[in-house]
Parts: C-alpha cells; structure tokens; sequence
C-alpha cells in the first residue's frame, strides 16, 4: 500500500470525512468498520497490520487518542470473533457442543448487540471526557 502511494489516497478521502467528527463518532465509526474486517481477517494480527496503518493517521485528523482508536479496534475485532463464521474457535465450539450456527446466532444476537453499544459508549465517553 505504501508502494503504491495507496494508502495516501485512502487517507486524504478519508481525512476529510473524520476531520470534523466529534470522538464519540470516531470510535463508533472505528468499531463498526472492524467488525467486517474482523469477519474476513480473523487473525488478529493481520487485522492490525490491515487497519492501523488506516487507523493512527486518521485518529490523530479527528484529534482522537490513539489509545481510544486501539481500544475500538479491539473492540471491534473481539465483537467480531463471537460472531463471525469464519473464527475457528466459534465454529470448533458449536461443532463440539452440536449446536448450528442458526441457533447461535439466535441467542447471542442480543448479547452482542449490547456489547457494542456499551463498548462503544463507554470509549467515546473515555475520549470525550478525557
């Protein structure tokens, strides 16, 4: 990406989305794009070479602390992992206790749900009131 000058594209387009965000915005935002990443990239440290050289730029144009940025990431990918299909520990899990994917997702859809919105609450407050 560096090669290539694209990652210098990405973040001039994206610098001028985040550049007046407020922190909470950011690390919701921050969250909810590694969630998807996290499904397609389940190794967490190819997640974070995909996504911090995007990441710390980008925090310090919202002048959010990168601490904040590396805890939504977190966040982001661990939130992920109890969902995705393609985590192996998830799928070795159902398969060992014989319960289908369908079923899972059912009962912990709700969990989830509410993981991300404290999570995501409780780190934009963190940046907000820091």
């Amino acid at each position: 990406m560096n090669n290539t000058q694209t990652l210098d594209t990405i973040l001039y387009s994206m610098e001028r989305l985040v550049s007046g965000a407020s922190a909470g915005v950011f690390v919701f935002l921050t969250v909810l794009i590694n969630i998807p990443l996290a499904a397609l990239i389940p190794s967490s440290s190819g997640h974070g070479a995909l996504a911090m050289p995007l990441l710390a730029p980008l925090a310090d144009f919202a002048q959010v602390s990168r601490a904040s940025t590396i805890t939504a990431w977190i966040m982001g990918h661990g939130i992920a992992l109890m969902l995705a299909p393609t985590s192996v520990v998830l799928v070795g899990g159902l398969a060992i206790a014989k319960v289908g994917y369908n079923t899972y997702l059912r009962f912990v859809w709700p969990l989830l749900l509410a993981l991300f919105i404290v999570s995501t609450l409780m780190i934009g407050a963190a940046e907000t009131f820091q």
